[in-house]
């Protein structure tokens, strides 16, 4: 199988920001898992305040539009409540188009301590603000420097350099560290995905940050806009990638409230969290699960929703029943 061509990978680029908040005081959560949802919706509303073009960014009033950055939540133990002095780490992540709406996402971020996170209005001090890039951890000053993108080329020829393991050697093993929203024929994945539905995800989010490198209006299938890559490449890995079944898993459904604005009430959105294994071969696809890693996969991604890790053995920082056979 050709690599997709590192010329326009390269023109896919980002920004990652990571973010720590320390609690001034005790947070109780409504929700269990609900945090994301709220440090979402404190940074979407100090944004309304600061910028009405920067948050019309972030958050839009056309649902079908990509946002041009996504979110990673805090991560925070199951519960519904957190102490004072806990800390909050989060990544925001911004494509090119959005960079110049840094400052104010700065700003917003800085604005929780205002704000506050919950019914009390808990501060939350903004303490760390720094830059994830290929070289490094970077100084916030230099966000707009080239040096801080990442680029997909660079990220797929890193994961095309590792040695492969043996036929017989570790699986691959996936944690959806935040609920994944996988679509299949139209129909939202409620079992643990075969590769070949994994891989079409990672497709479908390289072309539609494509489509914003073209200025264009993304779309949502590879028949909507040029091919990032030949049909027979796209072919071939998804051929290839359909072998690959979960041998082992241990998932369920799970759920995330969010307060929609629009229809002002509580929703619930579903997704699939756990972790589940593919049989040492699969490591073929190591770059494009590098760039999932990067991305975040599937729906509700600017939600903190689609936060995918890749471990070398199921035995490795992984649930402790994953060796079950999948029904």
């Amino acid at each position: 199988m050709e690599p997709p061509d590192l010329h326009r990978l390269a023109q896919v680029q980002w920004l990652h920001l990571e973010v720590v908040h320390v609690l001034q005081g005790d947070l109780q959560l409504t929700v269990a898992a609900s945090l994301g949802s709220l440090y979402r919706s404190v940074l979407g509303a100090a944004l309304h305040t600061l910028s009405a073009e920067a948050f019309e960014c972030f958050a839009g009033s056309a649902s079908d539009v990509l946002r041009p950055w996504w979110l990673w939540p805090p991560e925070v133990e199951d519960t519904l409540w957190l102490q004072a002095g806990s800390a909050l780490r989060a990544r925001l992540s911004l494509h090119p188009v959005a960079l110049p709406h840094l400052d104010a996402c700065v700003q917003a971020l800085a604005a929780f301590e205002q704000r506050g996170l919950g019914a009390l209005r808990v501060p939350a001090q903004l303490v760390e603000v720094r830059v994830l890039a290929p070289e490094g951890v970077l100084p916030l000053h230099v966000a707009h420097q080239p040096q801080a993108l990442w680029s997909a080329a660079e990220v797929w020829q890193a994961a095309a350099a590792t040695p492969l393991p043996a036929e017989a050697g570790p699986a691959l093993v996936l944690h959806a560290l935040t609920p994944l929203r996988l679509k299949c024929h139209d129909r939202l994945v409620t079992r643990p995905p075969a590769l070949n539905v994994v891989l079409l995800a990672c497709m479908t989010r390289l072309q539609a940050l494509m489509s914003l490198n073209n200025g264009a209006r993304p779309g949502h299938t590879w028949a909507h806009e040029q091919a990032a890559l030949s049909p027979q490449d796209k072919a071939a890995w998804l051929t290839w990638a359909t072998d690959w079944v979960p041998e082992m898993a241990q998932m369920q459904r799970v759920g995330v409230q969010r307060w929609s604005s629009r229809q002002q009430r509580n929703l619930r959105m579903d997704g699939l969290g756990g972790a589940w294994a593919y049989a040492a071969p699969a490591w073929v696809a190591l770059p494009w699960l590098r760039l999932a890693e990067h991305w975040q996969l599937g729906g509700k991604t600017t939600h903190g929703f689609g936060v995918l890790r890749l471990v070398a053995d199921p035995t490795d920082d992984a649930p402790a029943d994953l060796h079950k056979e999948v029904g």
